[in-house]
Formats: structure tokens, C-alpha cells, sequence
């Protein structure tokens, strides 16, 4: 496993580009999908190269077209793709039953040292 890999799933590309920014100012490692399918895709390609912990988090907006965040999240679960702690964000208010491989959720607006913080209590060491 990489030191501090994030895997950072988020749809608006200025949003993705200030997280990924905030991240590496931080000392973590990101790689960066715009969509779930891309970020769950991956997931199935490093668990079919048995290394499923590559990643120490994976920060996932809810929001998403196509595969959104809690479907991704799910998938993972279901799958057994990674043991990665999953960091909901979100805007918007949800109800459902989150799976149990979200560790936490960010509510939309956040400061960057709750992001960073929150990273640091909840990643793979």
C-alpha cells in the first residue's frame, strides 16, 4: 500500500480540482475519477492484481451521475473490492441506509482542515 493514496471520486471538476489540490498540499497521493463506474472499474482492476489495499481512503462525493457515491460505496462493500474506509461529501440531505464501509460523511461546504483531519482519523495506516 501507498502512503496516504487517496482515491477522490467527484463529478465537478472545479470541486475535484481544489479537494485534489487541498490533498497534496496535505502529503496525501491522489488519483482522481470524475464518475463512480470509473472509480468503481479500478477498484476491480487492482483487486483482480491482488492489491486491494491500495488505497489508505477513498473520498467519494454522494451526487454523481450514473454510479453515485452511496451505489459505489455498496458495490465495494458487496464486492469485497478494497478495505479502504469510505468518506462520504455531500450538499444535500440523504436518508437512506448507508452501507457499512462509510466511515463518515462530509457535509458541503467543509473547511479543508476538516477534510485533512478527517483523513488522518479515518485512513488505513
Amino acid at each position: 500500500m501507498l502512503e496516504n493514496k487517496v482515491m477522490l471520486v467527484e463529478d465537478d471538476p472545479a470541486v475535484r480540482m481544489i479537494t485534489r489540490m487541498a490533498l497534496k498540499r496535505e502529503g496525501f497521493s491522489v488519483d482522481e475519477f470524475s464518475d463512480g463506474s470509473y472509480a468503481l472499474n479500478r477498484l476491480k482492476e487492482l483487486k483482480r492484481d491482488t492489491r486491494e489495499d491500495y488505497y489508505n481512503a477513498i473520498l467519494s462525493d454522494i451526487d454523481m451521475p450514473i454510479l453515485d457515491g452511496i451505489s459505489l460505496s455498496r458495490q465495494c462493500y458487496d464486492l469485497d473490492l478494497t478495505k479502504a474506509p469510505i468518506i462520504l461529501m455531500t450538499g444535500n440531505r440523504h436518508e437512506e441506509v448507508l452501507p457499512k464501509n462509510i466511515v463518515y460523511t462530509l457535509q458541503k461546504p467543509f473547511s479543508l482542515n476538516i477534510l485533512s483531519e478527517t483523513l488522518r482519523n479515518y485512513s488505513l495506516k
